[in-house]
């Protein structure tokens, strides 16, 4: 069940609509952050730009799985023994600086298509949030659809892989589903939910949570 301060929140917003649906999203941070917390290796991205081939999608929240092992880190190690390397590096700098502009040229290509320049960091989104406020419910679900397929979509060129997963919300309204990289619609997994419902909603959160804790068994299983 979610926290009392949560329900609080969650029932005096659903009684009392807000204007904007950035009200929203301090609820729905505290929802995504309790359900994919940090020490398991995720973090609740908010309110960023995804680039695109189109252009770029604004995306309410994004979870992302956190790299696995720092690269300086995996190099520690091998660092005390290259002090007697250093002369032969200096030695071929000079030759090395004449092949950057060529390496920089084909990084600018590379990031465009989405090749390991594009990978922020190592993080590899594996949910994605897009939020509307009360008034476009029911009306804005076709919208709000068409939304989360645009992003999705410029997610799988930036640093998705295979598949992910959604939420959807309009207000205290939710439900959940997967996207896969083939260019179709969001596949939806749950009815729709209201959040002040909370036995009900939990129920499909934990549904939810072990859904990616698969998909992110797969993810690092491959690497």
């Amino acid at each position: 069940m979610f926290s009392p301060s949560l329900r609080r929140i969650v029932r005096r917003m659903a009684r009392n609509p807000p204007p904007v649906e950035q009200v929203w999203y301090t609820p729905w941070l505290m929802i995504l952050a309790n359900l994919f917390p940090e020490d398991e290796g995720y973090c609740v991205a908010a309110q960023h730009y995804v680039p695109g081939g189109g252009g770029n999608y604004f995306l309410d929240f994004g979870v992302v799985l956190l790299p696995q092992e720092d690269s300086d880190e995996s190099q520690d190690g091998s660092r005390d023994n290259s002090d007697g390397s250093q002369n032969n590096l200096d030695g071929s700098q000079n030759n090395s600086d004449s092949s950057q502009n060529n390496s920089d040229s084909s990084q600018d290509n590379d990031s465009q298509d989405g090749s390991e320049e594009g990978l922020p960091y190592g993080m590899r989104t594996v949910l994605i949030m897009e939020i509307k406020k009360d008034s476009h419910w029911p009306a804005g679900i076709h919208l709000l659809e068409e939304g989360t397929k645009l992003v999705a979509d410029a997610a799988f060129r930036r640093n998705a892989t295979e598949k992910l997963y959604w939420i959807k919300a309009i207000g205290p309204n939710w439900r959940y589903g997967i996207k896969r990289d083939d260019r179709m619609h969001p596949t939806p997994l749950c009815a729709w939910r209201d959040i002040s419902d909370d036995r009900a909603s939990f129920h499909d959160f934990q549904h939810l949570v072990a859904l990616v804790t698969d998909f992110v068994a797969d993810i690092l299983a491959d690497m």
